[in-house]
C-alpha cells in the first residue's frame, strides 16, 4: 500500500498542476481577449470618426453658389446652414441673404431670408421657383442688419428648390416691387451636408 500512496499522490499533484496550468492559461487568454476586444473597439471607433469627418462638409466649403457655415448657439450647440449673399454692385452693400438650415430633431428644413430695411410689412416676402412653386415666408423681425423672413419648408417646397435653377425673391421696398433672382446651383449637394 505504501507504493500506491506515493503514486496516487503523484497522480493527484499532476492533475492539480494540469488544472491550475489550464486555469492560468484560460485566465491569460481571457485577459488577452479582453485587451484585443478593447483595442479593436478603439480602432473601429477611430475609423468611424475619421470616416464620418471625411464625409462632413467643412465650414467655408462651397456647393455651387451656396456656402456651408456654422455658428455656435450655446456652449455645446452649433447650428449649420448653407447660405448665399447677394451684394449690390452699385452700392457694394448686402441686398439679400438666404440661408437654409436643418433641425436635427425634426429633420425639417427652414428657409430664412434677410431682406433690406424699409420693406413693406403688408406685402411681406415671397419666393417662387422657376418651376412655379410659391413659398410664402413670414416676417419675423427687423434690425439694423435687415428684416428676417422665414418658412419651415414642406416636402413639396424643398423638392422644388432642389429641382429648380433660380428662386425669385419678391418684396416691396420703398413702395416699389422688387424681384431678385437667387441661384439654386449647388443647393441639393449643400442640403445633403446639413
Amino acid at each position: 500500500m505504501n507504493k500506491k500512496a506515493p503514486a496516487g499522490a503523484f497522480l493527484l499533484r499532476a492533475i492539480k498542476t494540469l488544472l491550475l496550468d489550464n486555469k492560468e492559461k484560460i485566465k491569460k487568454e481571457n485577459v488577452m481577449n479582453q485587451f484585443l476586444s478593447k483595442v479593436l473597439f478603439i480602432v473601429g471607433l477611430t475609423f468611424l470618426t475619421v470616416m464620418q469627418s471625411s464625409f462632413a462638409a467643412n465650414v467655408g466649403e462651397k456647393f455651387g453658389d451656396w456656402l456651408y457655415e456654422c455658428k455656435a448657439t450655446g456652449s455645446s450647440q452649433t447650428v449649420c446652414a448653407i447660405s448665399q449673399t447677394l451684394i449690390s454692385k452699385k452700392a457694394n452693400k448686402q441686398v439679400l441673404r438666404a440661408m437654409v438650415s436643418k433641425n436635427k430633431k425634426t429633420n425639417k428644413y427652414t428657409l430664412a431670408l434677410i431682406a433690406p430695411l424699409n420693406i413693406s410689412l403688408q406685402h411681406g416676402v415671397s419666393a417662387v421657383t422657376n418651376k412655379g412653386n410659391k413659398i410664402k415666408l413670414v416676417l419675423k423681425s427687423c434690425s439694423h442688419k435687415g428684416c428676417l423672413a422665414a418658412k419651415k419648408l414642406e416636402y413639396k417646397e424643398l423638392s422644388s428648390l432642389k429641382a429648380g435653377d433660380k428662386l425669385k425673391i419678391n418684396f416691396v421696398l420703398n413702395r416699389k416691387k422688387i424681384s431678385i433672382d437667387l441661384s439654386l446651383k449647388g443647393i441639393s449637394a449643400g442640403l445633403k451636408e446639413l
